[in-house]
């Protein structure tokens, strides 16, 4: 898994989610643990499927659903 390792591609998939909870509408002062968060599941997620066979990160709109419990 390319993006796991290389720090650049890691920089630019942060840059993605941080602009996805922006539009919308997630708190400013809980975004950089949301990152953290989606990060480390998209870790487990691509570590879990490169064990079942190839990954692609995909964002999607599920990302946003999974930290948006965060905003409670």
């Amino acid at each position: 898994m390319d993006w796991a390792i290389r720090e650049s591609v890691q920089a630019k998939m942060k840059m993605i989610i941080k602009r996805l909870l922006k539009k919308y509408g997630y708190p400013p002062d809980k975004t950089a643990k949301a990152i953290e968060i989606v990060m480390e599941q998209t870790k487990l997620k691509g570590k879990n499927e490169s064990e079942e066979g190839s990954f692609i990160y995909r964002p999607t709109r599920g990302s946003i659903a999974i930290v948006d419990e965060l905003k409670k």
